[in-house]
């Protein structure tokens, strides 16, 4: 038979780590519109006869950079 104490300690493990990543979730879904945001701009922008590909590309890095996407 489990301890009760054993017991308790990891239901309370459980809750806990679901507790972070309930949190975590927004901050995911946070990460993804911006990146997807990002990827929205630079098809508009690629699509406008105003703008050079060396602004959009350089556009686009940066809103990738904001967003904590990296440089791919």
């Amino acid at each position: 038979m489990i301890d009760p104490l054993t017991a308790f300690a990891a239901v309370k493990g459980a809750i806990s780590a679901g507790k972070e990543l309930h949190s975590m979730t927004k901050e995911l879904a946070g990460f993804f519109d911006a990146c997807d945001g990002a990827k929205k701009a630079h098809d508009k922008k690629k699509n406008s006869i105003f703008a050079s590909s060396n602004e959009e590309a350089m556009d686009t890095w940066m809103k990738k950079q904001q967003a904590g996407g990296g440089t791919s």
